[in-house]
């Protein structure tokens, strides 16, 4: 049976920094779990996980923590645990894309990518509506986007790029946006209400998220013949490889993002240094226990 073996907090630096939901980032603090078969887990997050970096290495050197430090950790344990059992199972068919974030100006966009991912903010920037697109297309709004807008500028942007598969990644939390002739890309942290209240529609694509999202999300989800994938938050190579693994081996699409703005992904978040902040091997025994459960 697998057990942790140690976990380490770590200050990284990146080579390059790269925007994110929360602002450019060229440093950031994480967790590492260490298996006793010698694997290493990144617990990834975000500020809108509502978790730090600490309090998550004392919460797994205690065994006791905030409800959601304590349930961020079991759903990285439950993932892991997934992919450890997981085998590649797609094979082909992965769309090569790059992202844009919020730009007034026409990017170089990289020749023969499928699939480009735009953030918009409030508004589609004007030079969409001219510029040449790939296959796919998905619009990332931000919560202050107005529905009716958003609803103008989809009938536009379609009689524009006609032959183009339009998505919307919704922005607004738990409420599902309808928009004709697009699909909704769904991204949020509770699934179970929206199946609860059956508001996901036939035709939408759900991204998972490690620490975010749980595995009895995923089942159920599936049981529904949704589509999932994966998405990553910020984090360093190693991390964005498990994330490219869960989409070949659990994931229904492999969406595999090569460029942000221009920069190649696993350049960009190839450290330039790693400082181990702590490290302990006393993890509490609650989390190996749990472990023995999942198996």
């Amino acid at each position: 049976m697998v057990s942790i073996r140690s976990v380490e907090l770590a200050r990284v630096t990146f080579k390059k920094p790269f925007s994110s939901a929360s602002g450019s980032c060229a440093e950031k603090s994480t967790v590492v779990i260490k298996f006793d078969d010698g694997i290493p887990w990144e617990l990834t997050w975000s500020p809108t996980m509502g978790v730090s970096p600490k309090g998550v290495y004392s919460a797994l050197e205690k065994g006791e923590g905030s409800s959601q430090e304590m349930a961020f950790i079991e759903s990285h344990l439950r993932w892991a645990m997934a992919l450890g059992k997981a085998s590649p199972r797609l094979s082909g068919g992965t769309l090569y894309g790059e992202e844009i974030g919020v730009s007034e100006v026409p990017p170089k966009l990289t020749k023969g990518l499928d699939l480009l991912r735009v953030k918009c903010r409030g508004s589609i920037p004007e030079w969409l509506y001219s510029h040449p697109v790939p296959a796919y297309l998905i619009l990332d709004y931000n919560a202050s986007a107005d529905r009716e807008r958003i609803g103008g500028e989809v009938c536009r942007l379609l009689k524009e790029h006609s032959d183009t598969n339009i998505y919307i990644e919704q922005p607004f939390k738990n409420e599902v946006l309808h928009c004709a002739g697009v699909k909704p890309v769904l991204d949020t942290e509770n699934y179970a209400d929206l199946i609860r209240r059956d508001q996901i529609p036939k035709n939408a694509v759900v991204t998972l998220k490690f620490g975010r999202n749980t595995t009895a999300e995923y089942k159920a989800l599936l049981d529904m013949r949704i589509p999932c994938q994966f998405g990553s938050v910020l984090c360093t190579k190693q991390a964005y490889e498990s994330v490219l693994y869960a989409n070949r081996t659990l994931g229904q699409l492999d969406v595999r993002i090569l460029y942000r703005d221009g920069v190649k992904i696993e350049k960009a978040i190839e450290p330039s240094s790693v400082v181990i902040l702590n490290e302990t091997d006393a993890v509490s025994d609650y989390w190996n226990r749990l472990l023995w459960e999942m198996h």
